[in-house]
């Protein structure tokens, strides 16, 4: 696991705080310039040094429980790469995903039935019994054999 880092510190992309997810940009905060009291349209901005970040769920600005840019500067964050980042989802995978898995390859719950009909006769006979694996698993299984593939 990454060692924990200021948001300043932190690399461009996905990072965990407190058990949510945010986003790093590569930019700076984009602030006012003084004066504020002039229509929308003559407002003036900089890009400042403070990092950029948002709420990767919501979309919505990033600030940590912050007030100011300093403080949120100073936010112990855990950059995270995409690994982390699929272990994340396959971690939480929940009924949705598994109905969306299973229609995706064809099957229903007969089938899984008619699998524990097929372990339970093995096993009668003294045939090696199979192992059966939960959907993080093979979700695991396939990313193992993708990344071993890969050149």
């Amino acid at each position: 696991m990454t060692d924990l880092v200021t948001l300043a510190e932190c690399p461009p992309g996905v990072f965990e705080f407190e058990g949510s997810l945010g986003f790093k940009t590569e930019y700076g905060a984009t602030l006012p310039v003084p004066p504020h009291d002039v229509p929308g349209s003559q407002v003036k901005w900089q890009v400042t040094h403070w990092p950029e970040a948002y709420c990767l769920e919501s979309g919505e600005a990033f600030w940590g429980g912050t007030k100011t840019q300093e403080d949120k500067a100073q936010l112990l964050v855990r950059p995270m790469d995409e690994m982390a980042i699929v272990e994340r989802v396959i971690d939480r995978m929940g009924w949705d995903e598994i109905h969306a898995f299973q229609e995706h390859l064809g099957q229903d719950v007969r089938e899984d039935a008619g699998g524990l009909m097929l372990r339970k006769i093995k096993r009668l006979f003294g045939i090696r019994r199979d192992t059966v694996q939960t959907y993080q698993d093979a979700a695991r299984a396939m990313l193992k054999a993708v990344r071993d593939n890969q050149v």
